[in-house]
């Protein structure tokens, strides 16, 4: 079993390593990383079977992970360490997710490689997208990652004006003029931001943030205004949800 450590605290990542090098005996260790961009290229380069993945570190989590590979392309099996609240606990059961928590236990870490070696054996695949979900319930996203090629950039929810689809791509209007393209398609972004009140898609190619809304019309097709000054058509069948969304303001 191939392994990568994820974890921005040297310390934690020495203790992971004593702890494989000693009890589990038939794990190589094919690198560490100290944050999530590191992370993304290690696994790139080196294939691992497992990442052992802190979520608590500084500037984004270990979690976005998921923004950076399709699901289908998810080879790997995450063991999670956390010190996360009891809520959090709860949607990694829920999702049958393996977490880890904090301080760790040596016996605690060799359980969790044995179930993933079994899983492995039985070539299980994991929904990791659902512990998105479930974390996703409990509040509304504060922060995304945004894949630029080889790179994740990691923006505020709130300085989001709207997505626009164009082909295979898709452009995420922040404010200030700025302008990012990625390659992930539109839905990607509602399924991530269904438990954020504020972002409505208002037509198959557009999802808007209510918040930079400054103007609804009807006049030729209906029309929104946001807060750059763009006007934005809204689609027939998602007029009525929209006007119901502004109503709730």
């Amino acid at each position: 079993m191939k392994a990568l450590i994820v974890d921005d605290e040297r310390h934690a990542r020495q203790l992971i390593r004593a702890i494989l090098t000693d009890m589990c005996p038939d794990v190589t260790i094919v690198g560490e990383a100290e944050d999530l961009a590191e992370c993304v290229k290690l696994v790139h380069k080196h294939q691992p079977d497992l990442l052992l993945l802190d979520i608590e570190m500084p500037g984004h989590s270990g979690l976005e992970i998921l923004d950076f590979f399709d699901a289908d392309d998810i080879n790997f099996h995450i063991v999670f360490t956390t010190a996360y609240s009891e809520y959090a606990v709860k949607a990694f059961e829920v999702s049958a997710v393996d977490y880890l928590l904090k301080p760790l236990e040596a016996e605690s870490v060799k359980k969790a490689i044995d179930k993933v070696a079994k899983r492995l054996q039985r070539k299980d695949v994991i929904d990791y997208g659902q512990l998105t979900r479930a974390l996703g319930q409990q509040s509304p996203a504060q922060r995304m990652a945004i894949p630029d090629g080889h790179e994740l950039i990691f923006i505020d929810t709130n300085d989001i004006l709207y997505f626009d689809a164009e082909g295979a791509y898709t452009h995420v209007f922040l404010k200030n003029n700025k302008k990012i393209t990625t390659t992930k398609k539109l839905k990607f972004f509602e399924d991530r931001l269904q438990s954020h009140p504020s972002f409505v898609r208002i037509h198959r190619g557009y999802l808007v943030n209510m918040n930079h809304l400054v103007k609804y019309t009807r006049a030729d097709g209906s029309l929104v205004e946001m807060s750059n000054g763009t006007m934005l058509p809204v689609s027939r069948e998602k007029n009525a949800f929209l006007l119901e969304k502004m109503e709730a303001l």
